[in-house]
């Protein structure tokens, strides 16, 4: 089995090398900027739990497995670095449990023996085929897919990381090209600050989060919420 791409490596990180400066003229200089390249992976698997959590067909076909099952799937996710980080907090008790069966087979597709990586395998395109039939159906005719932003109000914008996310993994899986420009590279951005803040434990994040608070309170001298930026997968035109 490959063990390659966005479900083993994570998404490709692009980062921008410094601006190089070049002489014009007396006095006056221009700037060549340097092309962003890939430097790390960034695991995206607290996203694409928490977007199968959502979808009720998925949830459904876990709660259908055998019971048994659900026991080696629930051990071996409470074995993983996932467990005790505040990303638990995100979802409700039922999709928690739900959660860490997702963990559990990704646990196993990761490092498990060979038989029990095909297994894991099917059993969690079977999710994804129930809970994102319609994407699925988009990423199967087409060649490209790209990031795109738009502009939100709302609080909480920042949620739609995760179907991003399941959408590049849909796409990649189906052999289509996924595009890194500069919304990609942002979204990245957007992606490791929450990966930071959901990995963190909760005496971790309070700390963190009072931290953050008294910073922009001394700095500006009142706490304002910034306007956010939601993000989607579309077709290129």
């Amino acid at each position: 089995m490959k063990r390659q791409g966005i479900l083993f490596q994570g998404l490709p990180v692009l980062k921008r090398e410094p601006a190089g400066y070049l002489q014009e003229a007396p006095g006056g200089y221009i700037t060549q900027e340097k092309v962003r390249k890939p430097v790390e992976y960034l695991d995206i698997t607290c996203f694409l739990v928490y977007e199968i959590c959502l979808r009720e067909p998925s949830r459904q076909a876990l709660e259908r497995m055998e019971q048994e099952r659900k026991e080696e799937l629930m051990a071996l996710a409470e074995k993983s670095r996932f467990q005790g980080m505040l990303f638990w907090q995100c979802l409700d008790r039922e999709s928690q449990k739900l959660g860490k069966y997702i963990i559990g087979l990704l646990e196993e597709l990761r490092g498990g023996k060979e038989e029990k990586q095909e297994l894991a395998w099917v059993g969690l395109w079977y999710l994804i085929q129930k809970g994102f039939q319609k994407e699925y159906l988009l990423w199967l005719h087409q060649e490209k897919c790209a990031v795109i932003r738009r502009f939100s109000e709302q609080k909480g914008g920042l949620f739609m990381c995760g179907q991003v996310c399941m959408n590049l993994l849909i796409a990649q899986e189906l052999g289509v090209e996924i595009i890194k420009d500069e919304n990609y590279a942002l979204f990245c951005e957007r992606i490791e600050e929450w990966k930071v803040f959901w990995e963190l434990s909760k005496e971790e994040a309070a700390l963190k989060f009072c931290q953050k608070l008294l910073k922009k309170n001394q700095k500006q001298g009142t706490i304002k919420i910034g306007r956010n930026w939601f993000y989607l997968c579309d077709v290129p035109q």
